[in-house]
């Protein structure tokens, strides 16, 4: 089948189809007016949407597509959507990153509640700490190609360690000023960004940073560790309020906190953490379920591939043990591809076959 012949193509050449594919569904009428959600580019900017943490990963997707090709047409895509998201989303005077703060580019992204009860329908326009350490990500990246980024990198660094990081409690807030209310993904995500703030200090030669953020490294995989599993062993949740009266479990946010803790923690946890996490979040077809307890299941795409990262994680680190029941690249292809290069949302029925994301 054509699906079937085009799969031996590079992991790489997939990716670039796909963008290319994304940038297609600006439309060629185009003529100032409000984008629908399922368009996944806006071409004057270069954005993907309104927010921060898509358009970052937009961002790296271009600067590995540079960094392998050599083709200097990512970078300027690169380069024009961290230009915008600089100039749309940065607030100069808290040093962060935030969602806009009404309709932009995009119209309000309408989720169905019987799919996700807690919608809001609303701009966030509060910096968030998962948003800012995906900038942190990018920005530390982007100082690579332009020496204008370098001091953005160095402000927003520092911001994001004294808007986010609660040194007493040893635990990353989900907003600034906000203790009451921790998130999985933000302790996740923001380790994965302290990485690379390492890697640059290093490359800076500032011992005395280092040092310092080696040391909030430490502190973040232990409490995250205490935080998240009780005795090493069971998978509490993916949100912790300060009550503990309220427990949600998204299967992406967990994710994201499995492969901070893989690539910097011990093995220890590895084989039985997953255990726990399999029993929670796969569903009847040895798929990921999004939101356990949703009926019918909402398995998302996201959700599906992202485990290929963890399984990727998990292997670079010569863990004795895998992933078990992991789908293929190739299997999750096929059953979540629309058409073209896009990729559907879910196979949850009240999402409508046309529905994409830019996850």
């Amino acid at each position: 089948s054509r699906r079937k012949r085009e799969m031996p193509l590079h992991h790489m050449d997939l990716v670039a189809q796909m963008v290319q594919d994304i940038q297609s569904t600006f439309p060629k009428d185009f003529n100032g007016q409000k984008l629908k959600p399922d368009v996944l580019f806006h071409k004057p900017s270069g954005l993907s949407n309104d927010g921060c943490w898509h358009n970052s990963l937009m961002g790296l997707t271009y600067f590995k597509l540079w960094k392998f090709y050599g083709d200097d047409k990512y970078l300027q895509m690169l380069l024009n959507l961290s230009s915008s998201l600089f100039r749309y989303n940065f607030d100069q005077e808290s040093g962060t990153f935030a969602g806009s703060k009404q309709e932009r580019f995009w119209e309000l992204d309408r989720r169905d509640p019987k799919v996700d009860p807690k919608a809001t329908n609303r701009h966030s326009h509060i910096p968030r700490c998962s948003s800012n350490a995906t900038c942190v990500i990018l920005w530390s990246f982007l100082r690579e190609v332009d020496k204008r980024n370098e001091q953005i990198y160095e402000d927003l660094s520092s911001s994001f360690i004294e808007c986010f990081w609660n040194s007493s409690h040893k635990i990353w807030k989900n907003k600034p000023g906000d203790d009451s209310y921790h998130r999985a993904v933000d302790q996740g995500l923001s380790i994965l960004a302290l990485g690379r703030m390492l890697k640059v200090c290093k490359e800076k030669g500032e011992e005395v940073r280092y040092n310092q953020l080696e040391s909030i490294l430490h502190d973040s995989c232990r409490t995250a560790e205490t935080a998240f599993f009780n005795d090493e062993e069971e998978l509490l949740n993916y949100d912790i309020h300060e009550d503990e009266k309220e427990k949600d479990l998204f299967s992406w946010h967990m994710i994201w906190l499995l492969c901070s803790l893989f690539m910097y923690s011990d093995e220890k946890i590895g084989a039985k953490a997953m255990k726990s996490f399999r029993e929670k979040c796969v569903g009847s077809e040895d798929l990921l379920t999004g939101i356990p307890g949703c009926n019918p299941p909402v398995y998302f795409t996201n959700d599906n591939m992202m485990i290929l990262i963890l399984d990727k994680v998990i292997t670079s680190r010569n863990f004795d043990w895998k992933i078990p029941t992991l789908h293929s690249f190739e299997f999750l292809w096929d059953m979540f591809r629309l058409n073209g290069y896009l990729l559907k949302e879910s196979t949850h029925p009240d999402h409508g076959i046309e529905w994409t994301k830019i996850h």
